[in-house]
């Protein structure tokens, strides 16, 4: 029981301790180039409109009878009018830096960023920013790719690990094929994809992102004879370790493939005459990330 306690404390202080720690949103940012600020690849220019920039439009609000049009009811709202919309020239205001970093949230055929503010000594960089609207076009049956990063919080299975050192003379038995459970905590790096599909009211959002992680888990090994010094002779028992290490890995949405490297201690006694105990591993695995 006691053990019990200890591996579910384990498991879940790394997320008690990353909600407290790190903030999980993924954070986008635009290269610049060329004077403009753009998306990956340099597909699109950051556009932007005074929030001021306002239009009449009067739009369907209400139909009484279906069969006749003569009794649907409009309303006038007043709305951007993105027409008057110019490029964003980092010559013409006082952005420095190669980066850009800011939130991002699709509405219909755009594609709004919200730049961070940077509380210059000059107000006049802020005061631009919350005075305008920052925008990419995202035309029907298209998309626009932009660079993120963020901390993200999973969970890890390492079903192959192979042990490179032995307390014996041979490392004969160093492969393990086994389930076993870890949670990461790391920083992730990679390319948003945006797409605007007709018809639907859904956001079409995918990712894909290289990560790079901290890992700790619970993994049990079977003792026999071959892999035990000294020898436990024809009695098999069963040991729980405690692995820690680090798991570099290609994440599509939130699955990923991992390549990890770590140690194994166990966490009893008997489990101390294990040949492979507190020494390093490769493992390969895959991944499920939380945020």
């Amino acid at each position: 029981m006691k053990l019990y306690f200890l591996v579910l404390g384990i498991l879940l202080s790394p997320l008690y301790i990353a909600q407290k720690t790190f903030s999980f949103k993924e954070k986008i940012h635009l290269k610049e180039f060329q004077n403009h600020y753009v998306t990956y690849g340099e597909q699109q220019l950051l556009q932007y409109i005074n929030k001021n920039e306002k239009i009449q439009v009067r739009t369907k609000a209400y139909r009484s009878d279906r069969e006749d049009s003569k009794n649907d009811f409009y309303q006038i709202d007043s709305v951007t009018n993105y027409k008057k919309s110019v490029t964003l020239n980092t010559s013409d205001f006082n952005f420095r830096s190669p980066k850009l970093y800011g939130d991002i949230i699709m509405e219909g055929d755009k594609l709004l960023f919200y730049p961070q503010l940077e509380k210059k000594g000059d107000p006049s960089y802020d005061r631009f920013i919350k005075d305008n609207i920052f925008f990419f076009n995202i035309p029907e049956r298209s998309s626009v790719d932009v660079h993120y990063s963020s901390w993200h919080f999973g969970v890890l299975t390492l079903p192959l690990k192979v042990y490179f050192k032995s307390r014996s003379d041979s490392i004969k038995n160093n492969v393990i094929l086994d389930t076993n459970i870890n949670v990461m905590l790391g920083k992730k790096w990679g390319v948003k994809r945006y797409y605007n599909a007709p018809g639907t009211r859904d956001d079409k959002i995918s990712t894909k992102s290289w990560s790079a992680n901290v890992i700790m888990g619970i993994t049990k090994v079977e003792l026999d004879k071959f892999n035990t010094t000294p020898s436990i002779g024809s009695v098999k028992t069963n040991v729980t370790n405690f692995s820690y290490g680090l798991a570099f890995g290609y994440q599509l949405n939130k699955f990923g493939f991992f390549v990890a490297t770590g140690i194994d201690t166990p966490l009893t006694t008997t489990g101390k005459i294990w040949n492979f105990s507190n020494r390093p591993w490769v493992g390969l695995g895959i991944g499920l990330g939380f945020w």
